[in-house]
């Protein structure tokens, strides 16, 4: 049996889109240990990392980095966006612009904050965002007994106690 009906041809069109604006990386992770950073306050270190924009359209893209275009500080100045001249625009997709960011902590702890990317002039609908998490690990010394009690003895005579330490994270 043969079907009288012609098979239908069907020409579809497709369009794969991509991000206008790509970036190298969306979350960046920094963790400083205690020499490490007794080193970055006597200026001998500094945990910095890059980040790349690269225009992906064929036309000129205005982009927005938290309305500054000098040296961000974030989180009470625990993280700073690092570039002279931010520029406002990236014009054609062969043009790469990169940037760094560094981990300042002043004391131990997790930290976490997002930096807002907006682009073509829209203030209000962040294109994307950048998370940013950084850890300043510290030792710390636990002791299980928080004080020593000797007993009273007279000047002439040793006496000893015990002390059990236990570090928390580090071993050394």
């Amino acid at each position: 049996l043969k079907s009288s009906h012609l098979p239908i041809q069907r020409h579809i069109h497709t369009t794969i889109l991509s991000d206008c604006l790509q970036l190298s990386i969306k979350e960046l992770r920094f963790q400083l240990y205690s020499t490490q950073f007794n080193a970055m306050k006597q200026g001998a270190y500094c945990d910095c990392q890059a980040i790349n924009l690269i225009n992906n359209s064929k036309k000129k893209l205005y982009w927005q980095l938290l309305d500054l275009r000098y040296n961000v500080t974030l989180d009470n100045d625990i993280f700073r966006v690092l570039h002279s001249s931010l520029p406002s625009s990236i014009s054609s997709s062969t043009k790469i612009f990169s940037f760094k960011i560094n981990f300042v902590p002043t004391k131990s702890g997790t930290y976490k904050t997002r930096i807002l990317l907006y682009i073509s002039h829209n203030n209000q609908t962040p294109y994307t965002y950048i998370e940013l998490t950084g850890k300043l690990l510290m030792p710390n010394l636990i002791f299980s007994i928080r004080y020593l009690m000797f007993p009273p003895v007279p000047l002439d005579i040793e006496s000893g106690g015990t002390v059990c330490v236990r570090t928390k994270g580090f071993e050394k």
